[in-house]
């Protein structure tokens, strides 16, 4: 499993991390200017990508270096539900990780398909949208649902 996880996660995520914070450098945002949904969206892009950055360098360090190469110790459920019930902290952090990353791949898909000329005009734009944003409330729902599983003996 450790060829997939460095070049079927590592890799993949470290490009998409580098390649994002030279387009988020270079991103003008001004919500406060220009209020539009989508104008918010791009905004709510980068920032939810750094926070990303920051999130998954501790994430990973953490979980997959210090606790289970380091230490030894296999990730499971119950050392998962120690970690999150033991600390309000960390499990805070990582419901906004999750919705974070939730948004950043859903607004992403509407970028996606506006980049690539899937959705050329602006209904079909809206469409999308809205469809993205329904599986982005959906999955944080269910990232509520699967955070609160833990707290449940």
């Amino acid at each position: 499993f450790l060829g997939l996880e460095i070049f079927g996660v590592a890799l993949p995520i470290l490009f998409h991390a580098i390649y994002g914070i030279y387009i988020a450098l270079q991103a003008k945002n001004n919500p406060g200017r220009y209020g539009y949904v989508r104008n918010w969206q791009f905004a709510l892009q980068r920032w939810t990508a750094w926070f990303l950055v920051i999130f998954l360098i501790w994430h990973v360090f953490y979980l997959r270096i210090f606790t289970k190469a380091i230490n030894g110790t296999p990730i499971s459920y119950e050392l998962l539900q120690t970690l999150f019930t033991s600390s309000p902290i960390t499990t805070l952090l990582y419901t906004i990780g999750m919705f974070a990353a939730i948004f950043h791949f859903c607004n992403g898909i509407t970028t996606f398909c506006m980049t690539w000329g899937i959705a050329k005009g602006p209904r079909i734009q809206n469409v999308i949208n809205v469809l993205s944003m329904c599986l982005c409330a959906f999955l944080c729902l269910v990232t509520i649902a699967f955070m609160a599983s833990y707290f449940v003996m």
